[in-house]
């Protein structure tokens, strides 16, 4: 939902990186189902793979910003190919927004979602970002706040000009859309 809104707001003056008139397709693979599908890209079997880039976004998931990174993620990481790229959210995908855009996210979790009594507390932007990742979960907020935040995105653009898209997700996009 949110990956297409990305795109268009890294270049507001073209549509350089347009999915949609790409013809790039995002498809939500559950996050641990990654592997079946990314042998679509890089079987051993060159003859088998669909000669096309596909990026391959999914959290770290480690414990803390100095943690080791999952195996699952590691997993992710050996899938790389040269048709399939890897990009891992430190933490969490939540948690890279939180970082770039931490008092936008605030704003629209009290205001849109009407959570205006909660309190996004921490002594630095780290813990900050993991006390509203906690407040998402609590709620079950997530998909409704990804909602939200696509529209606001879409519809206000001051915020589209101020709202930083996180690097990993700005690699991923450039390169599926990179013209050879």
């Amino acid at each position: 939902m949110l990956l297409p809104v990305f795109a268009s707001i890294m270049d507001l003056t073209t549509d350089k990186y347009n999915l949609d008139k790409s013809g790039i397709e995002v498809i939500n693979i559950g996050g641990v189902a990654f592997e079946p599908f990314a042998k679509l890209f890089n079987n051993q079997d060159v003859s088998k793979n669909l000669n096309i880039r596909c990026a391959l976004i999914t959290d770290d998931d480690r414990a803390g910003e100095q943690g080791n990174i999952c195996s699952r993620a590691e997993k992710a990481i050996n899938l790389e190919s040269d048709n399939l790229l890897v990009k891992l959210a430190q933490i969490t995908f939540e948690y890279e927004l939180f970082l770039k855009n931490g008092d936008t996210l605030i704003d629209i979790y009290k205001k849109d979602l009407n959570h205006i009594q909660t309190e996004i507390i921490g002594e630095n932007i780290h813990e900050k970002a993991i006390c509203f990742i906690e407040k998402l979960k609590q709620n079950k907020d997530k998909g409704e706040f990804s909602q939200a935040l696509s529209v606001k995105l879409k519809e206000d653009d001051e915020l589209r000009r101020s709202f930083k898209v996180p690097e990993y997700i700005q690699e991923a996009i450039k390169w599926v859309t990179k013209i050879d």
